[in-house]
């Protein structure tokens, strides 16, 4: 969130929270500095300015420059977040990622963080907030392990698996009627066997079968 709204020393004390660290132990001007540089390179590649490869493409690198290790997981969650962001882009190249994901978490922000309340209040959802933030990259670590494991469970509701049910049947049945008057049409044409008696000929029972099978398809659309 910090980030999204250009504040590099709340974004430097974000990542100290995270990584389990105190200011005491990590220089906050220098991070808040590197952290300027990496927002700097972000609002350049936005633009579509090409740029090589350097320490400010990646958060991850910032930290570690910074004497700062993350949880193995959140290098996962940022190249998930980056996927995501990816992904967005070359669905419709219009849609700012950044705005979308600042205007969301910034409503979620504040809702959690309410000026009107009192300071107790206030500093046990700051409290919440952090912990949910220092969460999230194992949340996400479960997440991806899940997924290599093929661990997830589908709950599918009973009124979709009727349906189902009930387009396979139907289907199935309009499927045999089909055969069945294909069939008819193949024997008219090929053996010369009249199903609607000797007077007519074979253009008038094949024409006759194909009413027939319209017919019988209308209604079971209609009724199964």
């Amino acid at each position: 969130m910090a980030l999204m709204q250009g504040d590099e020393e709340a974004a430097a004390e974000a990542v100290i929270i995270v990584c389990g660290a105190t200011t005491s132990e990590v220089s906050m001007s220098r991070l808040a500095l590197d952290m300027r540089d990496y927002m700097d390179f972000l609002d350049l590649k936005k633009d579509g300015v090409e740029l090589d490869r350097g320490i400010n493409q990646n958060v991850v690198t910032v930290l570690l420059k910074n004497n700062l290790h993350p949880p193995a997981s959140f290098t996962l969650l940022e190249r998930a977040m980056l996927q995501i962001q990816g992904v967005v882009e070359d669905l419709d190249p219009t849609v700012d990622y950044m705005n979308v994901a600042s205007e969301n978490v910034g409503m979620l922000m504040r809702q959690k963080l309410m000026p009107d309340r009192d300071p107790i209040r206030r500093l046990m959802a700051a409290r919440a907030t952090i912990d949910f933030l220092q969460d999230l990259p194992s949340r996400a670590d479960r997440l991806m392990r899940k997924v290599e494991n093929d661990q997830f469970k589908v709950v599918v509701e009973v009124p979709f698996l009727d349906d189902l049910r009930r387009m396979v049947r139907k289907s199935a049945v309009m499927i045999s009627i089909s055969l069945m008057a294909f069939a008819m049409i193949l024997s008219t044409v090929v053996a010369g066997v009249n199903w609607v008696g000797p007077v007519f000929n074979i253009q008038f029972t094949v024409s006759f079968i194909i009413v027939i099978w319209a017919v019988i398809m209308a209604v079971l659309w209609k009724w199964l």
